[in-house]
């Protein structure tokens, strides 16, 4: 080939070669490693966040809130799954909706519990926001001291397992209040107040 003498020649230096590597589209193998490497998810929820739709909002999410990235990969690749299945209509909430539900989350406006029902709800209301969602499905997180008389009640209305299991019976209490406040209250919390309940009858 005859070489262009109007346009001079460009020396490929090393770089040049690192600049344009930088601009080359992530390959999957590279974002599947990165995936796991960076927010410690195992081969197969990395590999479901990948191959899924919601890869972009995936890391959207993660940035924007304070979300154990194996919460909000479960969300996006089972849960929305399992809620189509069951009829809701997921397409009909925005990616910004979706990522205002997990901002909530982060800041302890919402249990990770209650996700579901505010994208359900959401779903049927396009027009609303997420505090309109939590305020019709009655999810305002419970004080501690709410939660602390739930736990006394719980306590108290079983008195039998408790005498007889002691400690043991934290697994019967725990299944119990969370029903009970079931979307309203952080399930950690609720082990914490249980636990120490049961410490000072034992």
């Amino acid at each position: 080939m005859y070489p262009e003498t109007d346009i001079p020649p460009t020396q490929i230096t090393e770089d040049l070669v690192k600049r344009a590597n930088l601009l080359l589209p992530e390959l999957p193998e590279q974002k599947l490693k990165r995936l796991m490497k960076d927010y410690g998810l195992n081969k197969k929820l990395a590999k479901q966040i990948l191959d899924s739709e919601y890869s972009e909002l995936f890391e959207t999410i993660i940035k924007e809130s304070d979300v154990s990235p194996i919460t909000v990969t479960a969300f996006l690749t089972e849960t929305l799954r399992a809620l189509k299945r069951d009829g809701v209509q997921v397409d009909n909430v925005s990616e910004k909706q979706i990522r205002e539900v997990f901002k909530q989350v982060g800041t302890g406006e919402l249990t990770k519990e209650a996700i579901p029902e505010v994208v359900s709800w959401l779903s049927k209301h396009e027009d609303k926001d997420i505090q309109e969602a939590i305020s019709s499905l009655g999810l305002k997180i419970l004080s501690e001291e709410e939660l602390m008389k739930i736990v006394d009640d719980m306590v108290e209305n079983n008195k039998k397992i408790v005498k007889e299991r002691g400690m043991e019976a934290f697994g019967p209490l725990m299944s119990l209040v969370m029903k009970e406040v079931r979307g309203k209250a952080n399930a950690a919390l609720v082990g914490e107040l249980i636990r120490k309940k049961l410490k000072q009858i034992n």
